[in-house]
């Protein structure tokens, strides 16, 4: 039996029940072991299709990158919401929780300065965070993030936003908060608008109060 825990965000309680959240996990869990914890590319999630079968109807996979091994959507009942499991390999926690507790300060610098592409006004965002979990598998402790979906390509076969996006991180830097300008890490929120770009990967920031405090109170609420 995996040992999981997890902790839904408190905007999203009663929003995602537990049954929804251990129901996946079961099954995200199921898959990292088949990885043995490490990426899955798309050779390896074509298997895992093959494997799993109507257990995959309505939810998507994703390849893994440079510090998740996958990710995997499901659908959430009675709502347009897809939550995303994200486990990763080479991140802790802590920095999962840093990432939630940056958002305030990202969104606050991002509106301070207006970026147009051709004659759009760009809004910048992040997918809805819903809550964090963690899995003793393999040996260690792997942590996971529940994230909504994001359901646009990503930006990099634009130049225009390339050039901008590298702007976009040396603003957000100045003001103490890091993002990874790579542009795979920015996705059109869906591919109908193109004025509306989420990052999609983790945030930290210099300017948070109380750290530690903080981090270890979200700690002890999962469970």
């Amino acid at each position: 039996m995996t040992s999981a825990a997890y902790s839904i965000f408190p905007k999203f309680k009663g929003i995602v029940s537990e049954t929804f959240v251990q129901r996946n996990l079961d099954l995200v869990c199921s898959v990292i072991n088949f990885s043995k914890g490490e990426l899955l590319d798309q050779s390896k999630i074509n298997l895992i299709e093959g494997k799993l079968g109507n257990k995959l109807t309505g939810t998507t996979f994703y390849p893994g990158g440079s510090s998740v091994i996958f990710g995997w959507s499901f659908p959430l009942s009675d709502s347009n919401l897809r939550v995303m499991f994200k486990p990763y390999y080479s991140r802790e926690l802590t920095q999962l929780i840093i990432h939630y507790l940056s958002m305030d300060d990202y969104f606050h610098s991002i509106e301070k300065i207006e970026y147009i592409v051709g004659n759009s006004k760009l809004i910048f965002s992040t997918p809805k965070l819903i809550g964090v979990a963690t899995v003793e598998l393999l040996s260690r402790t792997i942590p996971i993030l529940l994230v909504e979906e994001i359901l646009g390509e990503s930006v990099k076969n634009d130049p225009d936003m390339i050039r901008t996006i590298s702007q976009v991180s040396r603003n957000l830097a100045k003001d103490g908060i890091i993002s990874d300008p790579y542009p795979a890490n920015w996705k059109y929120f869906d591919d109908r608008t193109k004025d509306k770009i989420a990052y999609i990967d983790l945030l930290s920031s210099n300017r948070l109060k109380n750290v530690n405090e903080r981090i270890k109170l979200l700690i002890e609420a999962i469970k």
